[in-house]
């Protein structure tokens, strides 16, 4: 069972190893994004230069291709294309952090001693960089939403006799609090088997 658990958390460390890289890839390329989008404002260059799709609304399984004079304009939608880039940069740099936390976890148990002190601390930190996640990951939502509400007129867009009335609804998501809760009850769970590793070390 132990050899199984070591061999199981050396191919866990390599996925997460991997997934570092892949998230420093990811923050790179908002940077990057960021800073096309504000030499394209600066110069004012054309929006074919910059993106494409400015008119292109997607609502669910419908693709709606919005008239040139419902179109929002592409100044406000590279605004708010750089806002969600500018939030995506700490939600790559919290990833970061949580893949650290993981294979510092990971680390013990690789070397055989899954009730190791640092355990049960990392699992605390886990779990308050899942509530900055999920903070972040909801203002990004909210952001999106708002816009294609607004930015797109959508009250306009919908107008019709066949339609009574258009009411937009919000949506959060609030599953990163059951996250964070479940990762600090394992802590716990985690930091109580150490003492009883402890006492049983001391006791032999």
């Amino acid at each position: 069972m132990m050899n199984k658990m070591i061999s199981v958390s050396k191919r866990l460390d390599t996925v997460f190893k991997v997934m570092g890289i892949l998230l420093s890839i990811v923050l790179v390329a908002c940077f990057v994004g960021i800073a096309i989008i504000a030499v394209g404002l600066i110069f004012k260059l054309p929006p074919e230069l910059i993106g494409t799709g400015y008119a292109s609304l997607s609502l669910g399984l419908a693709e709606i291709q919005v008239a040139d004079a419902f179109a929002p304009d592409y100044k406000k939608v590279l605004f708010v294309v750089a806002m969600l880039l500018l939030l995506m940069t700490p939600v790559c740099w919290i990833g970061k952090k949580c893949v650290l936390r993981i294979r510092a976890i990971l680390l013990p148990m690789k070397e055989g001693a899954p009730f190791h002190a640092a355990v049960g601390e990392q699992l605390k930190k886990l779990a308050l960089h899942a509530l900055e996640l999920g903070v972040m990951l909801n203002c990004m939502k909210m952001l999106a939403q708002a816009f294609i509400v607004h930015g797109y007129q959508l009250n306009l867009l919908l107008q019709s006799d066949k339609i009574a009335k258009v009411t937009f609804h919000y949506s959060f998501d609030f599953t990163f609090l059951l996250i964070a809760a479940i990762l600090y009850l394992l802590s716990l769970v985690f930091c109580y088997g150490q003492e009883l590793q402890q006492l049983s070390d001391e006791t032999l």
